[in-house]
């Protein structure tokens, strides 16, 4: 009889912009840390209407050249009141196509590609979560990346 060993999980280590970093270009995700946990959202081309896009771009850019960094604790999170959280509200709104909808486009093979893909290449999985034009993936790294 063969024993089962038990899948051991590291904790959970959120991004320290202190802490050793390697940059890479050509690989993601581009910022690496050891132990960390990443959140990684893929969205279909479509989910954010190209004139709110630009609008954003536009409002984005403005802001920015008013508010240089560095930022103090409230102007960061004016910033991402302000920008971060219009994308997540439009991405939450089904703009666009909305193929991710559909069950043979969101279902158990859409799922299953993106598990193997970061299972084989970066870690383990934490969290998958689709909307009909998006979909997030919280997952940590176990290979030595240093």
């Amino acid at each position: 009889m063969k024993k089962l060993r038990s899948l051991e999980t590291p904790e959970f280590q959120f991004f320290n912009p202190y802490d050793d970093i390697r940059f890479t270009a050509n690989r993601l995700p581009h910022w690496q840390q050891k132990g960390a946990v990443y959140f990684v959202t893929f969205r279909l081309a479509d989910a954010v209407p190209q004139q709110l896009r630009k609008q954003w771009e536009s409002d984005r850019e403005a802001w920015l050249r008013f508010h240089p960094q560095p930022w103090d604790a409230e102007t960061e999170r004016e910033y991402h009141e302000r920008f971060s959280g219009a994308i997540e509200r439009w991405l939450d709104a089904g703009y666009g196509s909305c193929v991710l909808r559909h069950p043979d486009c969101a279902g158990k093979r859409f799922t299953t590609l993106m598990v193997t893909a970061f299972r084989k290449s970066l870690g383990w999985l934490c969290l998958i979560t689709c909307t009909p034009s998006s979909c997030s993936i919280r997952l940590g790294l176990w290979r030595r990346l240093f």
